[in-house]
């Protein structure tokens, strides 16, 4: 039978409740990267099956495959930055260096920038990534497009969605403001709980104001 372990004879370890818990937020996770990357992995592979299918590579299939590489690229860049390892982020140290990963992410989605403070300010590998995380939550918020006006400071940084249709729904911003870090049992909620505990781990605040009339969603993070 296999249920010892083949090498010493012992049973293995049950899993426990963390572990269970954090194998089902991984595939959360991923759950959500693979949506995020269906649509232009999938103009790319339109794009080819039309050569497969002896079709000539005409202008149009042409710049479907470009578009679909290029937002492909930008989207897994941008996401292995946000939620990957702490590695990914070696050469990171200032906003600049940042801007390099997410500019291309917002043209994704028709999002402009607009930068106030520091135009160049540090930002440590550790901080990057709630920077990273907390731009993913308010680029969510404008799924037809707008602007994100960035302001940094070595010790804060806020982000504001505006000019665009704002969506944040009530749950999300629940579970972003709650008193502690809950469970999360859809894939929408995975970067959340992810960005929630970045934040804890450096012992940093958010603040969420949500201004509905004015269209605004700012998250500050102190």
């Amino acid at each position: 039978m296999f249920s010892q372990n083949a090498t010493s004879g012992k049973a293995p370890a049950e899993p426990n409740a963390a572990d269970i818990a954090s194998v089902f937020t991984a595939q959360l996770l991923a759950s959500r990267i693979c949506h995020d990357l269906i649509s232009p992995v999938a103009a790319v592979g339109n794009a080819l099956e039309l050569l497969d299918e002896g079709g000539e590579l005409c202008k149009d299939s042409l710049e479907l495959l470009k578009i679909g590489a290029r937002l492909a690229a930008a989207k897994l860049t941008f996401m292995r930055a946000a939620f990957g390892a702490g590695a990914v982020l070696p050469e990171i140290s200032s906003l600049k260096d940042l801007r390099q990963i997410y500019l291309p992410y917002l043209s994704c989605g028709k999002i402009t920038e607009e930068i106030q403070g520091e135009g160049n300010a540090e930002f440590p590998r550790e901080r990057a990534r709630i920077f990273l995380n907390a731009l993913l939550t308010v680029c969510e918020s404008l799924p037809r497009g707008g602007k994100i006006i960035i302001n940094a400071a070595p010790d804060r940084f806020s982000l504001t969605a505006c000019e665009g249709r704002l969506i944040f729904p009530e749950d999300k911003e629940n579970y972003l403001t709650a008193s502690r870090i809950a469970p999360v049992t859809e894939p929408r909620f995975a970067g959340l709980y992810l960005f929630r505990l970045l934040l804890a781990e450096l012992g940093m605040q958010l603040t969420v104001q949500k201004d509905e009339e004015a269209a605004r969603l700012t998250l500050i993070c102190a």
